[in-house]
């Protein structure tokens, strides 16, 4: 239950990662991968047409769209933050080469701009993704009381083609 709950709220790689004792402020590695950044734009002319709970639901429907395209090209959404979302989509040298996983992501986005075209009609929003592919940095931030997993690129990093 505890390794569901962990993949639940913090996903699969941070999940397993935080099971396996990567827990102390600081800790960090250089991973092999590509990154996704979404966000969605307009959403402070939606907060103010929409209810809450509307709100909601369509944040939810960009969710479902970007991070489903995610999911769907064996990428894991590492961070939702407010409107907007960080993935990852790690390499190892061996079955998921870096050509490999470049062509995922790029296909993770466009899938995600095909099902923008569904939600644009309902709920009148639209996103951007950017993409990094190469070194980046992935570990332990925050305070004494409240870490959290943070991925970024470094300065090493080529873009996908």
């Amino acid at each position: 239950m505890a390794a569901e709950l962990m993949e639940a709220y913090l996903g699969r790689i941070s999940g397993r990662s935080v099971l396996s004792g990567q827990i102390s402020r600081g800790d960090v590695r250089e991973i092999d991968c590509a990154l996704l950044y979404s966000d969605m734009q307009g959403s402070t002319a939606l907060t103010q047409s929409l209810s809450p709970k509307k709100y909601v639901a369509a944040v939810n429907r960009y969710f479902d769209c970007v991070a489903g395209a995610v999911h769907d090209h064996g990428g894991e959404v590492l961070k939702f933050v407010g409107d907007g979302l960080l993935a990852i989509f790690p390499f190892d040298g061996r079955r998921r080469l870096p050509e490999d996983v470049c062509e995922a992501a790029l296909s993770a986005t466009r899938e995600a701009f095909q099902r923008r075209e569904e939600i644009l009609t309902e709920d009148r929003m639209d996103f951007g993704i950017g993409l990094h592919m190469g070194a980046a940095v992935y570990g332990n931030v925050g305070t004494e009381r409240r870490l959290d997993f943070i991925g970024g690129r470094n300065e090493c990093g080529t873009k996908c083609r």
